[in-house]
């Protein structure tokens, strides 16, 4: 499975790709971002339905494409600004989340206790926690190797 970079826009850049882009640069400042503060940064609808129509159908394709090639889930840095599940991703990330039960941060919800979007908060708190992390370890790690690679290379030259 390969994230669908076919349909370019007038930057050239696909907008999954630009959206994959700024959440490796959210993961990299170990923070998280609302769905307004995305679909801003990567020129994309700002609000209401077409926003959440446009970015469910990336955010969906950039989900399954970490999943299939074992990345943290990146979306999980994409929260709700406000409503009672502020601070946490919305219900398309929970309905996709459940989908991938193997998963260790979903495997402490069991399926026999309902559906993972219906989860008390402070479950959907914790797994959003642990797969954040994941995404920003990887990336922290990243970070520094490249650190590392731009200081060889100055004392080297």
């Amino acid at each position: 499975m390969t994230i669908n970079t076919t349909a370019k826009t007038t930057t050239g850049i696909n907008d999954n790709t630009r959206v994959l882009n700024y959440l490796i640069a959210v993961a990299q400042e170990q923070r998280t971002t609302t769905y307004e503060e995305l679909a801003q940064a990567c020129d994309l609808p700002c609000h209401g339905n077409v926003m959440a129509m446009r970015l469910g159908l990336i955010l969906t394709d950039i989900f399954e494409w970490c999943a299939a090639n074992h990345w943290p889930v990146m979306t999980s840095l994409v929260v709700r600004k406000s409503g009672q599940d502020h601070g946490i991703p919305g219900k398309g990330f929970w309905v996709l989340a459940q989908r991938f039960e193997n998963d260790p941060a979903t495997m402490t919800w069991s399926p026999s206790l309902g559906a993972l979007v219906d989860a008390p908060k402070s479950i959907r708190i914790a797994i959003a926690a642990s797969y954040q992390i994941r995404c920003y370890s990887l990336f922290a790690t990243l970070k520094a190797r490249s650190n590392t690679d731009t200081m060889l290379e100055a004392h080297n030259a």
